[in-house]
């Protein structure tokens, strides 16, 4: 019964990393200044703003630093279309509290991932002992393969029809209809129009499926260490 939980806790090991290394890639694609910029210059975002690349700087870190906690407010302005004007309505503010609390929220649950995955490694390891290598490499292997699978129905999804992913995300993530914005009268939607995010869901994937492929990697070592040595003893022994 010991090896049965065992080789569930392995699973669910893998399961719960994959969540974390999935929010990393996140994080690390949502607050990449090189990432925007380089978005922003294909997407001609100066131009529809109406604003200079200063200036599209300037609000590219008020709305990060804000996301990430650096400032405590949106209040930004610059110069568009040869006047001064406050970049963000009060719509927009509101909708971005939202972003960042839906940050907040997803930066602990991956703390928590990361911790959980840590004592079912240690528990594992506790129990089995000299096996807990290879029935941990193994199941943990079936737990990555799990999560991949239903992330790959995801990913097709957005390859497919982003625009209805998207907005089934932002239904489920939001409680209010504040993130169906206007670019007639709203500048963050046209600052970061779906396109934007299209990219963003490829470069996380990218980097999310590198992850992935590192750990499945070194559980697959794993898995063939072990048995050279289990082999080398043997010869040793005989």
């Amino acid at each position: 019964m010991k090896l049965v939980w065992c080789k569930f806790f392995s699973i669910m090991l893998a399961i719960l990393l994959s969540v974390a290394l999935l929010i990393m890639a996140i994080q690390s694609v949502a607050f990449s200044r090189d990432f925007f910029n380089y978005q922003f210059r294909n997407n001609n975002i100066n131009g529809k703003l109406g604003v200079s690349d200063e200036a599209l700087n300037k609000i590219t870190e008020k709305l990060l630093g804000y996301i990430d906690g650096t400032y405590e407010d949106l209040d930004v302005s610059v110069t568009m279309h040869g006047r001064n004007v406050q970049v963000f309505n009060k719509k927009e503010k509101k909708h971005m509290a939202d972003v960042k609390e839906l940050f907040g929220a997803v930066d602990l649950l991956k703390i928590i991932c990361l911790v959980s995955s840590l004592a079912m490694l240690l528990l594992v390891a506790a129990i089995l002992k000299k096996e807990a290598v290879n029935i941990l490499a193994k199941y943990v292997l079936i737990g990555l393969a799990i999560f991949i699978c239903f992330l790959l129905v995801i990913f097709i999804w957005t390859m497919v029809d982003f625009s209805s992913f998207w907005t089934v995300f932002h239904k489920l993530a939001f409680s209010n209809d504040l993130w169906m914005l206007d670019p007639l009268t709203d500048r963050l939607i046209v600052m970061l129009p779906e396109s934007v995010f299209a990219a963003a869901v490829t470069n996380i994937g990218i980097r999310f499926f590198t992850s992935m492929v590192i750990v499945a990697v070194a559980c697959t070592g794993a898995i063939f260490t072990n048995k050279y040595i289990k082999k080398a003893k043997e010869r040793f022994g005989n």
